[in-house]
């Protein structure tokens, strides 16, 4: 073999005093990551403490269906309670709402679209009971709206309870 042909190797032993190191590239990546990690958690936190606080106000109402004489008592009543949580959000009883909100005062008169958009019915599994929310900015008007709602349905059902007995009562005079 021809000796011009191999590679040559130069040694070169200690350190020179006067030039810096660059930087390793380990520790620069460390750097970058936490200067973009500080910038995101910034923009992350000012983006969560800058909106406004979403509130939740809610009731509970047990709804019964009348039973016959001569059955007994089902524990829960599926049917029934979709059939009340439906009329918990329709358009008469909501209007009903909003007429008593607005007598009430001007600050909770609402329209029955703004009440729909606001309000929530949930049935509780396994139950009778039916859950009335009501979300938004303002917790002391979710309030007089979840206590109003409740009133208007027990009203709305006492009517409903009067005009079948009426009807019942009616049929058996005949």
């Amino acid at each position: 073999m021809n000796q011009s042909q191999l590679p040559s190797i130069e040694l070169i032993q200690g350190t020179t005093h006067g030039t810096p190191q660059p930087p390793s590239r380990g520790r620069s990546r460390w750097i970058v990551f936490f200067s973009v990690l500080l910038v995101t958690l910034a923009v992350a936190l000012a983006f969560v403490y800058g909106r406004s606080p979403i509130y939740r106000a809610s009731a509970s109402v047990l709804t019964v269906k009348p039973k016959d004489v001569d059955r007994r008592s089902v524990a829960a009543d599926l049917e029934h309670t979709t059939i009340q949580g439906r009329l918990l959000l329709s358009e008469e009883l909501l209007g009903r709402l909003s007429e008593r909100l607005a007598e009430a005062g001007p600050a909770d008169d609402l329209t029955v679209n703004q009440l729909r958009n606001r309000l929530d019915v949930v049935a509780v599994p396994d139950t009778n009971l039916l859950e009335l929310r009501a979300d938004g900015a303002e917790p002391d008007q979710l309030q007089r709206i979840v206590n109003n709602w409740t009133e208007t349905y027990e009203h709305y059902r006492a009517e409903e309870i009067a005009a079948a007995s009426g009807r019942t009562i009616a049929e058996i005079e005949d």
